[in-house]
């Protein structure tokens, strides 16, 4: 009699399989060697077994522990977990009394007076019991069909495991309910009872999880979500392995001074260390990531920055610096230009990149951008990750923060706090207890990382940059005259030079010339700093009128125009305040321009006679 519901919490039976019986060898008896049956012919020794497989005919010799049980095919479905110690007891009173009766020392009927059930179920319980005598094989079973057996027809699978195949698994990526709809049409055309969503959803999980994974979501994205992740990228030492990327940040940033208007979102590219996780450098600014980024980033991370944090007015502690042993990046056009490849390896730095479309493979550096995504989150103007958070909040309306005062608010998110916070990925050590530990010698002594002993031409060097020949008129680059004194001596050489440039400066190149770069400055001296992109809006506009793209005091006229009509419109175009803000900044005032034409007069010396 089933007992009366008491009205609390229903207990969930937690199920195990039932043991399988002991593997008694004997000539005759049955095995299983390499997933094949075979019966024993033949004993010898432990090591020494000669079994026949049933259907081949086949004959080995094989080893005590090449040999398994077969599992029966009207095997008995689970039992409880050991919680009940009372069905326990009962189970090993069972095996008692059917051992007596196997060895005929009691009949049947004693044992279904002593164990309160009828004959019929001593009879059958002796079955089991010379199947497998042990104790587990006589636990009660839990009601019900066992775990994974199927009630459908042969048919009804079909249908199911074919709907499943052209509709489910597919890149459309269709809803169960879909699939059921399906299935129920497929089963009315053939004329059989079409299964509940329950059977559907219970075949779906019978698959495997990573090839649904790969049909629905694709093979890069599976491989991301599904795929076993059980090993990160194991470092020894600081600087061995440093992750770096690229990420747009979710904050909508504003023009300095009092009208505060709104700009955009900046880019971030960050570089982290693998060992101490802490983060060696990054650069922030409004362009789109480029070759020149890359480079700024990489002078942050190897550098010493007491005179950033000086120039940011950041009272921080921030020594993480040195030369890297490798740098990991993914396959972007940044990361791969030859320029870059080719100062890594001048300065022995060794490149990784990432599997495309394998993200779990820059696990470090992406799980810190998300860290520093969620702080941003809280500030003012932010746009958090996607429109549905976002949701009616006025991400322009509530934007309060300039370039200048995010960077400092960033200096102090990493170096002020991050730094100093415990990471699970270091046994509860931060990052700067790890970076100092990883440069404290073996008597306690401090340690310095290897520094880049000439940092201007480690940094012009990850610069994009192009090979000219040295005229009379000097360097052209651009469609642009560079020309300084000291080209003078390369006139006509013939010789192919490597020319870099600043994408955010071109009002200056850097000829590689002997081991050293020489500062070129544009032949007109007069024209402030202009940024390549600039340029290339200039180009454009002036195609657009049909006018010579070539024509140097046309192309400073155009961006003199531009940047005119910039800032008037930077009152009410958000575009062109964003422009405003990608200008590069003058360092020196600009200079009058030179006649090189003419001679050049000395300097009077003699002035001390008229003292």
């Amino acid at each position: 009699m089933r007992p009366a519901f008491s009205g609390g919490p229903m207990k969930q039976v937690k199920r195990v399989a039932r043991p399988l019986a002991p593997l008694n060898l004997h000539v005759g008896a049955q095995a299983v060697w390499e997933k094949r049956l075979v019966r024993i012919e033949a004993l010898s020794s432990a090591s020494q077994i000669y079994v026949r497989c049933i259907g081949t005919g086949d004959t080995a010799c094989v080893s005590l522990q090449d040999l398994s049980v077969p599992r029966p095919l009207n095997s008995r479905g689970p039992i409880r977990a050991a919680t009940e110690p009372e069905a326990d007891a009962k189970a090993v009173e069972w095996c008692t009394q059917l051992k007596q009766l196997e060895a005929k020392q009691c009949a049947a009927e004693d044992v279904a007076r002593q164990m309160h059930v009828s004959v019929k179920t001593v009879m059958r319980r002796l079955s089991n019991f010379r199947d497998n005598p042990l104790p587990g094989a006589q636990v009660k079973g839990v009601p019900g069909p066992p775990r994974g057996s199927k009630r459908l027809t042969p048919a009804q699978e079909a249908i199911v495991a074919h709907v499943i195949d052209q509709d489910y698994l597919r890149p459309e990526r269709r809803t169960i309910r879909a699939v059921v709809r399906r299935i129920e049409q497929e089963c009315r055309a053939a004329k059989v009872k079409p299964p509940e969503m329950r059977a559907v959803r219970a075949r779906i999980r019978a698959r495997e999880p990573l090839q649904v994974a790969k049909a629905r979501l694709g093979p890069h994205e599976a491989e991301a979500k599904q795929a076993p992740s059980i090993r990160g990228v194991e470092t020894s030492r600081a600087l061995e392995l440093v992750q770096i990327d690229h990420a747009l940040i979710d904050l909508i940033l504003v023009t300095p001074g009092e009208g505060r208007q709104v700009i955009g979102r900046p880019w971030i590219t960050l570089a982290i260390d693998v060992h101490t996780r802490c983060i060696l450098g990054y650069y922030l600014g409004f362009e789109y990531p480029n070759q020149t980024a890359v480079g700024l980033c990489l002078e942050h991370a190897c550098l010493p920055k007491g005179s950033w944090l000086k120039r940011l007015e950041v009272d921080v502690d921030y020594p993480m610096c040195g030369r890297m042993e490798c740098v990991a990046w993914d396959n972007g056009k940044t990361f791969q230009a030859l320029g870059v490849q080719a100062q890594c390896e001048r300065y022995g730095i060794a490149r990784r990149t990432r599997p495309p479309y394998k993200p779990h493979f820059g696990a470090y550096i992406e799980r810190y951008i998300g860290t520093l995504m969620g702080k941003v989150h809280m500030l003012p103007g932010t746009t958090f990750s996607n429109s549905k958070q976002r949701g009616d909040y006025p991400s322009e309306r509530r934007a309060v923060m300039t370039l200048r005062e995010f960077e400092r608010w960033v200096a102090y998110a990493i170096a002020g706090e991050y730094h100093h916070s415990p990471h699970r990925g270091l046994n509860g050590l931060t990052p700067m207890q790890a970076w100092t530990k990883a440069w404290a010698g073996p008597r306690g002594e401090c340690q310095l990382p290897p520094l880049i002993s000439d940092p201007r031409e480690f940094m012009l060097g990850f610069l994009p940059a192009k090979m000219r020949k040295v005229t009379r008129e000097g360097l052209a680059l651009h469609g642009l005259r560079y020309w300084d004194p000291a080209l003078a001596p390369l006139i006509n050489s013939q010789q192919l030079y490597r020319v870099h440039y600043h994408q955010g400066d071109l009002s200056r190149v850097y000829l590689y010339v002997d081991g050293h770069h020489v500062d070129i400055p544009l032949l007109d001296r007069t024209q402030p700093p202009f940024s390549f992109y600039e340029l290339q809006e200039a180009r454009r506009a002036m195609r657009a009128e049909g006018r010579r793209a070539q024509d140097e005091t046309a192309l400073f006229s155009a961006l003199d125009k531009q940047r005119q009509i910039e800032d008037i419109a930077a009152a009410t175009s958000k575009k062109a305040r964003r422009k405003q803000a990608l200008r590069p900044q003058a360092s020196l005032p600009a200079k009058t321009a030179v006649d090189f034409s003419r001679p050049v007069t000395p300097i009077d010396t003699n002035w001390e006679d008229e003292l």
